[in-house]
């Protein structure tokens, strides 16, 4: 690999460190206001889980996106779990 390949590589994965650091930024967004949610629920005795919404998140975003829609749905189903786990 020459040296213009590996400043290029550089450079990218700094980018792509930078992405990361938002993602989680956004990631704790949202967990911070479904917790609020949950909190509202368990004060009404609603049920947490709410597999309709669940679902019309998901497909929402399989519409709108151009990521691949199975990635998608592994990523939000991963992020429902751990927000009905309660261990936020």
């Amino acid at each position: 690999m020459n040296h213009s390949s590996k400043k290029q590589i550089q450079s990218l994965r700094k980018k792509i460190d930078g992405l990361d650091n938002k993602l989680i930024n956004i990631l704790e967004k949202r967990i911070t206001t479904a917790n609020k949610i949950i909190l509202i629920k368990q004060k009404q005795n609603i049920k947490i889980e709410n597999k309709k919404r669940e679902s019309q998140v998901i497909n929402c975003l399989k519409k709108t996106k151009k990521v691949n829609s199975k990635l998608i749905e592994k990523i939000y189903k991963v992020i429902f779990q751990h927000m009905k786990s309660g261990k936020n």
